[in-house]
């Protein structure tokens, strides 16, 4: 890995452009039409949650090269302190996601199953914190963000299936846990996928890996795609991965378990996105989450 021994001068001499502050305070910009870079300062970030995810990405990129993984973007220049974080690599383009056949999706599943082959950092904790457990505050938080969504649109949605999620998210929690840990990337989805020369998928943004089951990963891809108006369905991209996956994790395991991971990424997370958005596109999160959780009453609710 290249030392670029000042790493301003060097964005200030060849920076084509400035791409984006992000929200969290981190500045990334384009080189010469051939590199991205990363200037991550401590003091900017919005919360320490925010540097700490940064300084995951970076201990990521020093412990696993493209050389030994293609899928990895090519990193030129990776270095950390306590106060800032300093990235520069190669740059790539976007996968067009609206040309989605099965070809693009068999590239897209083979890398995913490739990513969970690798070993699990050793940087991440290696303890088991077992099922996910939501304090009674974080589900009124949740209950509360979700009901500012659906009134926005009247009586189309119903608040007693909100409050139903709300009452047994636990326990379904506890009773669907499984131990099984592999590593994952944590925001799969296609604004991280990239594409080089030769066509092979890169995927980048690292900064929520992790050690957690497959599911997780596959159902988040799935949700995000269908919030764009794209929907490939549970079972196709199920059977697509396990094609490719060398994983002891057989079919109805990662079925039972992407619902699972999409009811809870869609019950504490999604309500943050959809304000204001259209009737369809809430409706798409909706009666996934609905049709996620009636199945998981009917399997876990004794």
């Amino acid at each position: 890995m290249v030392r670029f021994n000042n790493f301003q001068k060097y964005i200030d001499e060849h920076m084509t452009e400035q791409i984006t502050i992000g929200k969290s305070g981190a500045s990334v910009y384009e080189l010469d039409h051939i590199y991205i870079a990363k200037h991550i300062r401590r003091s900017l970030m919005q919360s320490g949650a925010d540097w700490d995810s940064y300084r995951r990405e970076s201990q990521f990129y020093s412990s696993y090269t493209s050389e030994k993984f293609p899928f990895l973007p090519r990193v030129y220049h990776c270095h950390q302190t306590d106060e800032e974080i300093q990235l520069i690599m190669e740059k790539y383009c976007p996968v067009n996601r609206y040309n989605l056949d099965d070809a693009v999706l068999e590239k897209v599943f083979d890398v995913l199953a490739q990513i969970h082959n690798m070993p699990v950092p050793e940087f991440l904790p290696k303890m088991d914190t077992g099922a996910l457990w939501l304090e009674k505050d974080e589900i009124n938080q949740y209950l509360s963000g979700w009901c500012d969504v659906i009134t926005e649109h009247g009586d189309v949605f119903s608040e007693s299936d909100l409050i139903k999620i709300g009452e047994n998210i636990n326990t379904i929690n506890k009773q669907a846990y499984t131990p099984k840990k592999m590593c994952c990337h944590g925001d799969f989805h296609f604004d991280n996928l990239l594409v080089d020369d030769e066509g092979k998928i890169i995927v980048c943004d690292w900064q929520n890996v992790n050690s957690g089951h497959v599911s997780g990963d596959i159902s988040f891809f799935l949700s995000r795609l269908s919030a764009d108006g794209l929907e490939i369905s549970k079972e196709k991209a199920v059977q697509m991965y396990c094609r490719f996956s060398t994983a002891d994790i057989i079919h109805d395991e990662i079925s039972m378990q992407m619902s699972l991971a999409n009811l809870n990424t869609s019950f504490i997370h999604w309500h943050n996105y959809l304000r204001g958005c259209s009737i369809e596109r809430v409706r798409g999160i909706w009666d996934k989450m609905i049709e996620d959780a009636e199945y998981l009453y009917s399997v876990c609710i004794r």
